[in-house]
């Protein structure tokens, strides 16, 4: 990150938010729950905690390093972070227009992955290339796909094979204008892969999400 972000992942405040989120709905600028779930701070980053060595939680919970949670987290996790995926296909929705005439354009959006993904400590990014193309609208973009893999203690078990976690920082856009962002990203163990889900929010409104199915 550079020094115009701020802010790391979710713990205890905004574990509920994660876990009793409800399913996405094809609607732009649904508040972001884990703004909901953390009120203030949410705009201040002060739920956030750097500290590697804090307890695995899940629903506000810990969770012993032996449970079946535990398990459920580090093998999701080893499964993303050790198989080579050649490609990744999937949808992603992009809400566009003014904000009286907000709407959803949808996507059919591929990935491909880009050799130069870097670890630092015990964090990992990993980066691929999106290509997305919306035939009937006739409109397309090629992109930057970035998935931080922080530690272990900053994800939250939704299921035995679902696990998340939120990703809170402050940027600059063109103007000069400070803006928060959060991304939401749930790994989810499926028979044919890894599912990636990834939400973002700006200011605190949902702003594009996206899901894919990884193939090796």
């Amino acid at each position: 990150m550079n020094n115009q972000q701020y802010g790391i992942l979710l713990v205890a405040a905004a574990v509920l938010a994660l876990a009793n989120r409800p399913a996405l709905a094809n609607v732009c600028d649904q508040p972001s729950p884990l703004h909901e779930q953390s009120g203030e701070q949410y705009w201040h980053g002060e739920f956030a905690s750097e500290n590697q060595k804090m307890p695995l939680e899940s629903n506000g919970a810990v969770i012993k390093a032996d449970s079946r949670q535990a398990q459920a987290l580090f093998e999701v996790l080893e499964l993303f972070d050790g198989r080579h995926y050649n490609s990744g296909e999937g949808v992603r929705y992009i809400c566009k227009g003014a904000p009286h005439e907000r709407r959803v354009v949808v996507f059919k959006s591929e990935l491909q992955p880009v050799l130069n993904n870097k670890k630092q400590s015990v964090e990992q990014s990993l980066h691929f290339t999106e290509t997305a193309e919306n035939d009937e609208e006739k409109i397309g973009y090629l992109d930057r796909v970035i998935v931080d893999i922080p530690a272990a203690d900053k994800w939250q078990v939704i299921s035995d094979n679902t696990i998340a976690t939120s990703l809170v920082f402050r940027r600059a856009n063109a103007l000069q204008f400070s803006m928060l962002k959060q991304i939401d990203t749930t790994l989810a163990k499926t028979r044919n892969g890894i599912q990636l889900t990834r939400t973002m929010y700006i200011n605190g409104h949902r702003e594009s999400w996206a899901t894919w199915l990884l193939d090796k």
